[in-house]
């Protein structure tokens, strides 16, 4: 449940210092379902150092197409994490601000978006790499005060070198 329900309020959005949230590595099980129509991959996951004892979840399906030197990879996928992994990476500590450390407490959530990674292949070793992912944010991640947007979007270009 985020807070979208909540009224909102005039207070605000000034911070003091924001802390630096830390970073971790995750450890857990990943299973792949291979079939005609593409693969499934389903993966669980929990934080290994204890930076903030959270954990997630991943599914998604992925489809591949080649026409000539081109493959395309389209990947929808969905990824869950918990109240902890939110409130650690956006929440709001009390030193931070008082009145938002108190306001917005993150429950779990669903992030869902897409992928489409494209190789032009150049010879037997030399690729060439375009990517593009879209996640629609969670309500839960986008009630924080710290997030402005309800979406996050990469670009990726680059070449490959296949030893």
């Amino acid at each position: 449940m985020g807070l979208s329900s909540l009224p909102r309020t005039s207070e605000p959005k000034v911070f003091n210092s924001l802390e630096r949230r830390k970073f971790t590595f995750y450890g857990g099980l990943e299973a792949f379902y291979y079939a005609r129509f593409g693969f499934f991959k389903v993966a669980y996951a929990h934080d290994m150092f204890n930076v903030h004892n959270g954990d997630t979840a991943h599914i998604s399906w992925n489809y591949g197409l080649a026409v000539k030197q081109w493959v395309f990879d389209l990947a929808l996928r969905t990824d869950w994490k918990s109240a902890k992994v939110i409130q650690y990476y956006y929440g709001v500590r009390q030193n931070e601000n008082n009145y938002w450390s108190q306001q917005y407490q993150a429950h779990s959530g669903w992030n869902k978006g897409m992928e489409l990674t494209t190789r032009y292949i150049l010879n037997g070793q030399w690729n060439i790499l375009m990517a593009y992912r879209y996640t629609a944010l969670s309500d839960e991640i986008t009630d924080s005060p710290l997030v402005n947007q309800d979406n996050s979007q990469s670009y990726f270009v680059g070449v490959a070198y296949r030893f």
